[in-house]
């Protein structure tokens, strides 16, 4: 089974008929999963969608500072800590706990990969000066923690020790394997993501020598990729 997008965006209206079922596509698999159980349910990103982040009383008062510099010039302190901390926390629990998501995740092994709404709309996408500066960093440093607990349950520390992720990596990159034939290659293409390149160049050449030393018997491999391979432009 494969999942992506868990969420609705802030843009679409409070009436909008998505918002009066959300989950309906999550009961419908369960239904599926009752009759051909599901061996694994792939999250492709965006698991959780945590730009109110930004409705965080700290958090939009810096959004509402009326210069660029003073935004990349602000200091990241043990308040701003504990707030995101708090956010992200109550968001994960809320989002993994809705009814019929809940289930999901609890009757079939999961693999996840994160997007940017994991961390909030956009992110690896704005302008290097305010993708580097210390306010945003420390503000991704808690997302990635609870990105790491949720979704991969690991610690950084465990994540880097484990041997599950590609060595050397700027990112979460892993290959897991469904059975003797079939190859998951999970990209993290959020972690080290800039306006000019979605993955740093050395990961190229990781993730080319890890799909060079797969077993003779893995017959498909299956890419997550958080950039469409093909865009169509649709009027």
């Amino acid at each position: 089974g494969y999942t992506s997008c868990n969420g609705i965006s802030g843009s679409i209206a409070q009436d909008h008929y998505s918002r009066e079922d959300p989950t309906y596509l999550w009961r419908d698999m369960l239904q599926v999963h009752d009759a051909f159980p599901l061996h694994a349910l792939v999250g492709g990103g965006d698991q959780v969608y945590s730009d109110p982040v930004w409705k965080v009383d700290l958090f939009e008062e810096w959004g509402e500072m009326p210069r660029l510099s003073d935004k990349i010039d602000a200091k990241w302190t043990s308040a701003h800590e504990d707030a995101a901390t708090e956010f992200y926390l109550k968001n994960y629990l809320e989002s993994f706990t809705m009814e019929h998501v809940s289930t999901a995740y609890a009757s079939i092994p999961g693999i996840m990969i994160w997007d940017d709404h994991d961390i909030w709309d956009g992110f690896g996408s704005y302008s290097p000066n305010l993708q580097k500066c210390e306010f945003f960093q420390g503000l991704f440093k808690v997302a990635k923690r609870f990105y790491l607990l949720f979704q991969l349950q690991a610690t950084e520390e465990f994540a880097r020790k484990s041997g599950e992720f590609l060595e050397e990596a700027e990112g979460f990159h892993s290959v897991k394997f469904m059975g003797p034939q079939i190859a998951l290659l999970c990209m993290d293409m959020r972690s080290k993501r800039s306006k000019e390149k979605i993955l740093p160049d050395k990961t190229y050449g990781l993730i080319e020598k890890a799909l060079d030393s797969m077993p003779d018997d893995v017959e498909h491999m299956v890419a997550l990729s958080g950039v469409p391979v093909v865009f169509p432009s649709i009027p």
